[in-house]
């Protein structure tokens, strides 16, 4: 049996209060209560991670499937998961978003077991998502510091406070940042966050020279004016820079059938507006999902197909032009 670990990023306040600094909410825990996480939990004035060494899924996936198009391109991967949220979601379809321990059953698997199942099964990197990673941030921290030979990606809002973000990209080698929209009064009034906080994040972990890449769905209700479209793009050429590679999501349900012109317009709006990569999943064009040389318009990587064509040599083009990323 896993006992409950001691978090990190928090300090004690009195009467047995805690104020967690993990994320923006910055929650103040009294006795016996969690955060809006759910997961942290103050036990007599010390705050401890209820989620470490209890992960819902433990899984091996393929990187594409995330999906990470620039990073280590056809490698398999150990997904860990664990139970924790600290933004809404009403659209999130992941069948472990917003759940309690007692409505989603758990492993007991230490960080150590976690590396000895990837190192038995040869597999060289290992993947935080599901929920949101930055709350089981003691164990996959204690997983990444004790497997260094591994590499290790997140699957994120981004929705974390300024020096946690900071200590995870001295162990993290990719992120991908799951953002649902630029506009500030959506993230407050729905998604209950901050989207500066979430803006500084990626911020930190590009100028600390973590590879990332960026994930939108598209949501109708919400994206059809294309103002959040718009928005992203132009924050990303001006606070990162035009080889992050965007990856634009149809959002699959029934009720919403996948508008294909729409997501055609939508990667002719981020490419005309100067990104190298961009994507769009769900349409009926399968070049949404190839990466091309932004030099001389060649088809480098094709996915989704049974032989996944990779004509990247030493990280370049025939043309001699470096494509961003991690290859290998």
């Amino acid at each position: 049996m896993v006992n409950f670990k001691e978090a990190l990023y928090y300090k004690k306040l009195p009467n047995k209060k805690v104020k967690c600094m993990l994320c923006p909410h910055q929650c103040i825990i009294g006795n016996g209560e969690v955060g809006v996480c759910k997961v942290r939990m103050n036990i007599h004035g010390n705050l401890k991670a209820m989620n470490y060494g209890k992960p819902h899924t433990v899984k091996y996936e393929t990187i594409e499937e995330f999906p990470f198009y620039h990073f280590a391109p056809k490698s398999q991967v150990l997904s860990v998961g664990a139970i924790g949220d600290n933004l809404e979601n009403p659209w999130r379809t992941e069948e472990f978003h917003g759940k309690s321990f007692d409505e989603v059953p758990t492993l007991n698997q230490d960080p150590i077991k976690i590396i000895k199942q990837a190192q038995e099964n040869k597999v060289k990197i290992i993947a935080y998502k599901y929920s949101e990673p930055g709350m089981f941030f003691e164990f996959m921290k204690d997983i990444s510091n004790n497997s260094r030979r591994n590499k290790h990606i997140m699957i994120t809002n981004g929705f974390l406070e300024k020096e946690p973000a900071k200590d995870l990209t001295k162990r993290i080698n990719a992120v991908l940042f799951e953002i649902k929209s630029m506009n500030e009064s959506f993230h407050e009034n729905v998604l209950k966050g901050k989207l500066d906080s979430i803006l500084d994040t990626m911020k930190i972990f590009h100028n600390e020279n973590v590879w990332i890449e960026i994930k939108m769905d598209l949501i109708p209700e919400i994206h059809n004016d294309l103002y959040d479209v718009r928005k992203l793009v132009s924050w990303i050429l001006n606070n990162l820079d035009v080889n992050v590679p965007l990856h634009f999501m149809a959002y699959d349900k029934e009720d919403y059938p996948v508008d294909y012109e729409f997501l055609e317009k939508v990667r002719k709006i981020a490419k005309n507006a100067g990104l190298n990569y961009v994507y769009v999943h769900g349409g009926n064009n399968m070049d949404g999902e190839i990466t091309f040389c932004p030099n001389c318009t060649k088809p480098l990587v094709y996915r989704n197909t049974e032989k996944g064509f990779n004509f990247i040599n030493n990280g370049k083009c025939a043309c001699g032009k470096e494509i961003a990323g991690i290859w290998e």
